[in-house]
């Protein structure tokens, strides 16, 4: 398992493999985000190795929290991908959806004549 991260305003989730199985570096994780100000509610899950963050984004930036959990040693950022596979999964979705009906409407426009031709031949 690689290293992810997840944001949306006000709400980070991380997950890595140095948390995962370790309730000890849960904790620490916890403990560390807690002090900071600006942030609400810290859970972490050793079994899944992920720790969600809500924070006020006005307070405190996203690399703030990760730069905290960096100096500890508990992520690295290097090899962090912030690729959300649910959101990369719909929009690849929507893409074909969308082109099928463009070049259906296209064909349809095109074909519009044409078929007003063979009807016409028909009749």
């Amino acid at each position: 398992m690689s290293h992810y991260i997840h944001t949306v305003p006000g709400r980070i989730r991380v997950k890595n493999p140095i948390l995962k199985n370790n309730s000890q570096k849960c904790k620490i994780a916890m403990e560390i985000l807690q002090s900071l100000p600006g942030v609400y509610e810290v859970k972490t899950n050793p079994s899944t190795g992920s720790v969600t963050i809500r924070y006020d984004g006005a307070t405190i930036k996203t690399d703030r929290l990760l730069s905290a959990l960096e100096e500890r040693r508990l992520i690295c950022t290097d090899s962090l991908s912030r690729k959300d596979p649910f959101v990369e999964n719909i929009a690849s979705e929507t893409g074909a959806k969308m082109g099928k009906a463009i070049i259906g409407w296209a064909v349809g426009k095109a074909l519009e004549a044409n078929g007003l031709s063979l009807l016409a031949a028909f009749i």
